[in-house]
């Protein structure tokens, strides 16, 4: 183990990266792509003739999804949704 809880990984092991997206970095098509060239860039950021790095994408509800769920909890509660 590493100092700060982590293990150590053996030679020629790449730790993995995480990237975050949510929220408004989501909120159309064209922000999609922007994210997708985000994760590839950085999966390939040591070079051609290196392996890519590890790269993992967590993805959370669109811009205005969680919103609108909260908007129908909200209204079935009431017994106005079917």
């Amino acid at each position: 183990a590493i100092g700060n809880g982590a293990m150590a990984l053996p030679m020629g092991v790449l730790p993995w990266e995480v990237h975050k997206f949510g929220g408004a970095s989501l909120a159309n098509a064209e922000l999609y792509r922007t994210c997708s060239q985000l994760l590839l860039r950085e999966a390939g950021r040591q070079g051609d003739s290196a392996p890519p790095i590890p790269t993992c994408a967590v993805v959370s509800a669109a811009y205005g999804v969680t919103d609108l769920l909260i908007g129908v909890v909200k209204e079935s509660s009431k017994g106005t949704v079917a």
